[in-house]
């Protein structure tokens, strides 16, 4: 039979998936929009796009994340 896991320990988890991500779609954005890495010439608007998206990954949704789980409990 299998306890139940602790909340605290699985939002951890959680959060630190979230920044890790965000920070590697951070990365990825910065290769699309600096070199022809991931793409055959270097693509700035995809790039951009990418950056603020694994900005907001990593600074903005973990926030939202705790604020919501601070209200229920």
């Amino acid at each position: 039979m299998t306890e139940p896991t602790d909340p605290a320990k699985r939002r951890f988890f959680i959060l630190q998936a979230l920044r890790i991500a965000g920070t590697l779609i951070v990365a990825a954005g910065v290769l699309a929009w600096q070199t022809d890495v991931l793409t055959p010439a270097p693509n700035p608007d995809m790039g951009k796009a990418l950056f603020a998206l694994g900005l907001f990954a990593t600074l903005v949704v973990p926030a939202l994340l705790r604020r919501s789980w601070r209200s229920r409990d």
